[in-house]
């Protein structure tokens, strides 16, 4: 694998940044995960407007544009000779003094690979389990950014582990459903969509799904939701960039609908990826 690391491609095993670089030492920094299609990742425009917003609002928009960051994914893809791909994307604060001193004059560092994607087809034709955890709640301050500081969705995945199920649903401080531990989260409802609206990362695929939804004359409800509502609904899905829908058929060890991956949700994976191959040409 060749990695793009601040301007130049690396074998993966010389591809290195500075044990003082601030994404390193405290996690100062920001990611995105996308797919890429037929050599072109999907929706890359609104990824990159995503990371560069976040970044702004953490305060580490130093030296790394968008067209350059456009160039090393597509770049990166090449090198590696890649057409259907996982990508991602790492911004940090870059290298700075050991005891956390900003400098003024700091460049970012930007770190670029690809890895080609597969996905097993039972995750779709079967769907998945998933519980609300006991105790983790999405970051309160920036639930909204792709932050490094993934601690709390690492524990999640732990903790789905230590279940028996295949994710986590967090809840807000409130105690409603915020997200599962990578991504946003769907419920269907009498033929509309019900899904949260507060205090969630504003995924490229959950928008891209509202859009769809809005041309087919799809109602889709954001609200606060409440996990005992959870048992009234006919189905539900989980979303992401690398994964784009996926199925959920049990929450907390209840079945939704038939115990397997509804119409609607099924009817809506098609629309997106239509979708994805209209954009991909």
């Amino acid at each position: 694998m060749k990695v793009y690391v601040n301007g130049k491609f690396f074998d993966e095993e010389d591809a290195k940044i500075s044990v003082f670089d601030y994404g390193f030492l405290y996690g100062y920094g920001l990611f995105e995960s996308m797919r890429a299609y037929n050599g072109a990742v999907f929706r890359l425009d609104e990824h990159i407007k995503r990371l560069l917003d976040s970044a702004k609002e953490i305060r580490i928009d130093r030296g790394v544009s968008g067209s350059e960051i456009k160039n090393a994914v597509r770049k990166t893809l090449k090198e590696n000779g890649l057409s259907d791909a996982y990508v991602r994307v790492t911004v940090t604060y870059g290298k700075g003094e050991p005891r956390l001193k900003f400098s003024s004059d700091v460049k970012n560092s930007l770190v670029v690979f690809a890895t080609e994607f597969s996905q097993a087809s039972s995750v779709y034709e079967k769907g998945i389990k998933v519980a609300t955890s006991d105790t983790l709640k999405p970051h309160p301050l920036f639930s909204s950014v792709k932050s490094l500081n993934f601690l709390p969705y690492l524990m999640a995945r732990l903790e789905a582990k230590r279940k028996g199920v295949d994710d986590i649903l967090l809840t807000n401080p409130d105690g409603s459903i915020a997200e599962a531990s990578t991504s946003n989260i769907f419920f269907v409802s009498k033929g509309r969509l019900v899904t949260p609206d507060s205090k969630i990362l504003a995924g490229i695929t959950r928008d891209t799904l509202i859009e769809i939804a809005g041309k087919r004359g799809i109602e889709v409800e954001k609200r606060r939701i409440l996990p005992h509502e959870i048992k009234f609904f006919e189905e539900c899905f989980l979303t992401n960039s690398t994964m784009e829908l996926i199925p959920v058929v049990e929450i907390d060890g209840n079945v939704l609908g038939s115990g397997a991956p509804g119409e609607f949700t099924r009817k809506l994976h098609h629309l997106y990826r239509r979708l994805v191959a209209d954009e991909s040409l």
